[in-house]
């Protein structure tokens, strides 16, 4: 993605994230976990067990260091989910619905990360 395009921020952060989607025809709610490979404030990749259609939609449970909620709990839709062969897809979420309060928290998480340099890379 050019930086012109780029909304936001992003840093490669190692936050767990725990996700759920919705499966079979029941619909029956399924939850996973996974390791974020960079956030922002608009959004996260991670790698996912299964593929995801764009446009799907997800729930995400994240832990962000001195957030006074705790685990933040975020809606996302699927950007894009890589074809794989060993069963682990790269997986690119954007966060919807976000109120003030939930862009804040993560955007002041993304800003002290970058200023700390966290020990990771910030593009």
């Amino acid at each position: 993605m050019s930086d012109e395009r780029r909304r936001s921020e992003r840093v490669k952060q190692p936050l767990v994230v725990q996700y759920a989607y919705r499966r079979g025809e029941n619909n029956e709610q399924l939850w996973d976990v996974a390791i974020i490979n960079d956030i922002s404030g608009v959004g996260a990749s991670f790698n996912t067990s299964r593929k995801f259609k764009k446009d799907e939609s997800m729930m995400m449970r994240m832990r962000i260091p001195s957030s006074p909620l705790g685990m933040l709990n975020i809606e996302g839709k699927t950007i894009g989910s890589s074809d794989s062969s060993v069963g682990v897809h790269m997986t690119r979420v954007e966060f919807v619905n976000l109120n003030e309060e939930r862009k804040e928290i993560i955007n002041s998480c993304i800003e002290w990360f970058a200023a700390n340099k966290g020990g990771n890379d910030v593009t």
